[in-house]
């Protein structure tokens, strides 16, 4: 992913009307290598409340996409989850999840 990607993705909040947070956690976040959200609602101690709680939730912690279907069911829609080989950059990060939120924003509006 490109500087590009991440301006596009800027892009598209700001039609939306949107400025997100970005949070980064990058420790206490196993077995996961880093998780990032971007959200214009939730704070950065809602966000490590809400990860907290779901990787206590031994079942199913081991499945990133099912990690990230538990976020969306509580509220939290830019998320990128760095698991196994992906190595962990804030950039990427950022574009991911600004990406994954614009996307649900637009389908909440019918665009």
């Amino acid at each position: 992913m490109r500087k590009k990607d991440e301006q596009i993705a800027d892009a598209r909040l700001k039609q939306l009307g949107v400025t997100p947070m970005i949070y980064h956690f990058v420790k206490d976040v196993e077995p996961f290598n880093a998780i990032t959200i971007a959200d214009d609602t939730c704070s950065w101690e809602g966000a490590k409340k809400e990860i907290d709680s779901l990787l206590k939730d031994v079942y199913w912690w081991w499945l990133s996409s099912e990690f990230k279907r538990q976020l969306r069911l509580s509220g939290i829609y830019g998320v990128a989850v760095f698991a196994g080989y992906n190595r962990f950059n804030r950039r990427i990060g950022r574009t991911i999840a600004k990406g994954k939120l614009a996307k649900y924003l637009n389908q909440l509006r019918g665009k």
